[in-house]
């Protein structure tokens, strides 16, 4: 029998379809297992299946309704969506469940931000990164402050997450971007 341990290394390598594969074998033995449904949301949201990564999210919820990761994973498939009401719905559950998790609060504050309420979108996401200097929340933030033409708070969010990860595309595309915005 597959273990739930090969399909987190399979997940871990990419190979999200034999992972999704062992996740759902393991679910004719024990369907009420919300780490498991976890899993398949995850995988699927990786494959860009929003629809079967909510559905999926949805089931652990029913399961486990204060599963902080569930409640994530759910409101990150609905801002896939632009659902941002629903996003930010299950989103503030999973904060309030794991408080200062720098990946809910980084989504978190996207979702605000996009739901027109911008300055809360932008401090909850400044959080975020203060919490971790990621690269993916020092980006998203320098997006978010080049849209409101802060592009000198775009171009340092930017420098920090080239200085982490010079090799991202995404990285170097913003840094780039914003180093031209806030030289003009």
């Amino acid at each position: 029998m597959q273990s739930f341990s090969k399909a987190l290394s399979l997940k871990m390598s990419g190979e999200h379809e034999k992972a999704i594969k062992i996740l759902e074998m393991l679910l004719l033995n024990d369907f009420d297992n919300n780490e498991l449904w976890e899993e398949i949301a995850d995988n699927q949201l990786s494959l860009n299946r929003n629809d079967l990564a909510l559905s999926a999210s949805k089931m652990a919820i029913q399961i486990a309704p204060k599963s902080p990761n569930a409640q994530y994973l759910t409101g990150f498939a609905y801002s896939r969506m632009f659902k941002w009401e629903e996003s930010i719905e299950h989103l503030e559950k999973a904060e309030e469940l794991f408080p200062n998790h720098p990946e809910i609060l980084r989504c978190l504050g996207w979702g605000l931000y996009h739901n027109d309420r911008k300055q809360n979108g932008i401090a909850i996401m400044s959080r975020s990164a203060m919490i971790e200097e990621s690269p993916h929340t020092l980006i998203d933030l320098a997006v978010l402050y080049m849209q409101e033409k802060e592009y000198l708070k775009a171009f340092s969010c930017a420098q920090k997450a080239y200085m982490v990860n010079p090799c991202d595309d995404r990285v170097f595309r913003c840094y780039i971007l914003s180093k031209e915005l806030s030289h003009q």
